[in-house]
C-alpha cells in the first residue's frame, strides 16, 4: 500500500486517509502519518479530531512535533504540532512560528544579527493573515551560523487560530534547525508587551542578542506586535534576568503513563512514520532534578550561566549552572543559584 502513488485510487488526490476500525497489536496510538508522504492512518474514532487531522497531515507536509524546552516533545500548545485540541468541534489551530517559515504560506522575514544590525517591525498572526497578506511577517527567522535557529512569531488568538489553547496574543520564541524543514522545535520564550527574552553572548561575540516586546496591539484587525531584536551589551555580573542559549535535557527514560495519542513509531520502508506521540523527557545520570515520577533530569550549560526555565506573564523561573572539575566529565553541572518571580498582573496592567 505505501509503494502506490496517490493516482491508484479514485479521484485526483493529494494526500489520503485510512480509518481502521481500531487497533488489535501493538496498540498505544490514535494515528500516524508517513512524512512528506500522501498517507495518514487513524485508529477507531480519532478521524473526528480536526485537530489530529491538522497534526498527521502536517506530517504529511514534512513537519516534526512541537515541545517546549525542558518538557514533552509535544508540549507547545500554541502549535497543531503539539497535542493541544481534541473533539469533532476542535480545531481551529495553526502552526508555530518555526513551521510556519518552513511552509511559506506566509510572508517571513530571514534576519543575521551580525550583518543586518536591529530589527524592528510589526509581526501579524497566522490566524488572520487572510485579512491583509500584506501587513506584517508571520515569522521571523534568526540565523544563528550554528544548527540551531531561533524563530519568533505573535500568536494572535483570532481566525483561523482562535482556538488556541496557550498563550493567547503573545509573542513566542521557538528554536529548531535552521536547514531542514523536519525537525523537533522546542518554545523557549512565551511573553507579552515589556517582556524580553535574551541569548547570552551570542554567537561568540560576547553580546546578547535581545528579543523584546514593545506592544501588541488586538484592538486591529489584523492585530500586531510591535518588537525589536537587537545585539546588546552584556552585564559585567549575570543577571537573574538574563537567558543563555538555551539546553535541551538529554537522553530519555521516563516512567510516566502515556498522553492522550500515544506512541510507538512505526517503521516503513518508504519514508519516517510519526505517531501521535507520547512522552518523552528526562536523562540518566546523577540526579539534579528528580520527577514527581522517579524521572532524572541533568542539564547540560555554560558555567556560570543563567537559563530560563519558565517564562510567561505570570511566573519567571530562572536557574544558574556551575561546572565542577572535581566531578567526572557530563556529570559534573549543577544548579548553583535559582530565582522565582511572579508577577500580579491586575497591578501591571493597573
Amino acid at each position: 500500500l505505501l509503494s502506490l502513488p496517490p493516482s491508484s485510487f479514485p479521484g485526483p488526490f493529494d494526500h489520503i486517509i485510512l480509518v481502521v476500525e481500531q487497533c488489535y497489536t501493538d496498540c498505544g496510538w490514535g494515528a500516524w502519518a508517513n512524512v512528506q508522504h500522501w498517507l495518514s492512518v487513524f485508529q477507531a474514532e480519532y478521524y473526528k479530531s480536526a485537530r489530529t487531522q491538522m497534526h498527521e497531515i502536517g506530517h504529511n507536509f514534512g513537519l516534526d512535533h512541537s515541545g517546549i524546552q525542558g518538557q514533552l516533545s509535544v508540549a507547545d500548545h500554541t502549535c497543531s504540532m503539539g497535542n493541544p485540541l481534541y473533539g469533532d468541534d476542535q480545531g481551529k489551530m495553526c502552526y508555530n512560528p518555526a513551521k510556519s517559515y518552513f511552509l511559506n504560506w506566509y510572508d517571513t522575514v530571514t534576519y543575521y544579527p551580525l550583518f543586518d544590525g536591529p530589527w524592528n517591525g510589526n509581526l501579524m498572526g497566522a490566524g488572520e493573515w487572510d485579512t491583509n497578506p500584506s501587513a506584517a511577517p508571520v515569522s521571523i527567522r534568526i540565523v544563528t551560523g550554528n544548527t540551531e535557529d531561533y524563530f519568533v512569531g505573535f500568536n494572535r488568538a483570532a481566525g483561523a487560530n482562535s482556538q488556541n489553547v496557550e498563550g493567547d496574543d503573545a509573542v513566542t520564541v521557538t528554536m529548531a534547525r535552521g536547514d531542514k524543514m523536519f525537525s523537533q522545535s522546542w518554545r523557549v520564550f512565551l511573553g507579552y508587551a515589556g517582556d524580553t527574552y535574551s541569548i547570552g553572548n551570542f554567537a561568540n561575540t560576547g553580546r546578547a542578542l535581545v528579543v523584546t516586546v514593545n506592544s501588541i496591539d488586538t484592538s486591529s484587525s489584523p492585530g500586531l506586535a510591535d518588537i525589536t531584536i537587537e545585539l546588546q551589551t552584556m552585564p559585567t555580573t549575570p543577571s537573574p534576568a538574563m537567558t543563555s542559549e538555551p539546553t535541551i535535557f538529554r537522553g530519555a527514560n521516563l516512567t510516566s503513563a502515556p498522553t492522550f495519542l500515544p506512541t510507538p513509531e512505526p517503521t516503513f520502508p518508504s519514508a519516517p512514520t510519526l505517531p501521535t506521540p507520547a512522552p518523552e523527557a528526562g536523562a540518566n545520570g546523577d540526579p539534579i532534578i528528580l520527577g514527581l515520577q522517579n524521572q532524572i533530569f541533568k542539564f547540560i550549560g555554560r558555567d556560570g550561566a543563567w537559563y530560563s526555565n519558565v517564562s510567561n506573564k505570570y511566573l519567571k523561573w530562572n536557574m544558574q549552572f556551575r561546572q565542577f572539575d572535581s566531578c567526572p566529565d557530563e556529570e559534573n553541572m549543577f544548579i548553583s543559584g535559582m530565582t522565582i518571580t511572579t508577577i500580579d498582573e491586575s497591578a501591571r496592567s493597573g
